[in-house]
């Protein structure tokens, strides 16, 4: 199992998803998607769920968010 904090760098918008910096989410991950990069599939649905949930983003803006899963984006930590 791999739990993996990802922190937003700078302030903008994507797909009408406004971010600023320093916005968080943690995500655990356990089976495949614990190994290796935490920049894979697996990893990047939970981290559009959890994003989607703790800043109610709408259903209709997913895509904004799921923009936002690049390693340009998001400074990652596993803990």
């Amino acid at each position: 199992m791999a739990v993996y904090r990802f922190r937003v760098k700078g302030n903008g918008s994507s797909g009408g998803v406004k971010y600023t910096d320093g916005m968080n989410v943690e995500v655990a991950v356990t089976g495949l998607g614990s190994n290796g990069s935490p920049f894979n599939n697996i990893v990047e649905k939970l981290f559009i769920q959890e994003f989607m949930t703790k800043y109610r983003v709408e259903e209709r803006l997913k895509f904004g968010v799921k923009a936002m899963f690049k390693s340009s984006r998001l400074d990652v930590e596993k803990i």
